[in-house]
Formats: C-alpha cells, sequence, structure tokens
C-alpha cells in the first residue's frame, strides 16, 4: 500500500514534517521508517488551490519541512490534472515546479 497525505496548509505540512524518522536502511534498494514513526510514502502538494487565483501552492513550504520529508523516505508530489485542461493553469504549474525545484535542488539524499 501507498499512503499518501496532501496537507492544506502550512501548519498540517509542519506536522506532517515533525512525526516523521529518518529512513533506516535496510538493504541497498529498500528502506523503512522506525517502529514508532507513522509510515508516510508520499506528500502531495495541489498547486491548483493556491494564492495566486489557483494558479500556485497554497502555502510556502520551508526548506526544513522538505529535509525532514526526504531524510524519512518521503517523496513528494506535484498535481498536474488541472494543468493538463487549462493552459493558465499549466502555466501556474510549470512555474510552480521550477520555483520547487529551485528551492530544493541543493538537498541531496544522505546515503
Amino acid at each position: 500500500d501507498i499512503v499518501s497525505l496532501q496537507p492544506m496548509n502550512e501548519p498540517t505540512l509542519q506536522n506532517i514534517c515533525e512525526f516523521l524518522s529518518p529512513a533506516v536502511t535496510i538493504s541497498s534498494e529498500m528502506t523503512r521508517s522506525s517502529p514508532q514513526s507513522p509510515q508516510i510514502d508520499m506528500i502531495v502538494l495541489e498547486y491548483a488551490t493556491g494564492s495566486r487565483g489557483g494558479y500556485g501552492l497554497p502555502f510556502r513550504t520551508r526548506k526544513d519541512y522538505v529535509i525532514k520529508a526526504l531524510e524519512a523516505g518521503v517523496t513528494f508530489e506535484l498535481c498536474y490534472g488541472t494543468a493538463i485542461l487549462d493552459p493558465k493553469r499549466r502555466q501556474g504549474f510549470l512555474r510552480s515546479l521550477l520555483d520547487f525545484q529551485s528551492a530544493y535542488s541543493s538537498i541531496q539524499k544522505k546515503r
């Protein structure tokens, strides 16, 4: 099973990331969280509910939240469904994607 959460505001994202603990490497292909932490596989960010008229993320993601999530083995998903239907939303999606990528491309996974 894949467990994903979609925070709708910054405090919810903060709470999700606070409850995560760093992933433990089992083998070169598998990782898992410690038994006490909830198992979350993915955090879904819906850009179409943003403050710029539905053309951006509804809140700012902080680097420390992203680092905690990545250390716990969680991945991020930016939903693109609405970008397929509307050219203006497509531009907003691409802008959000580039903003997210440029802000967090310097974060490297620990090996």
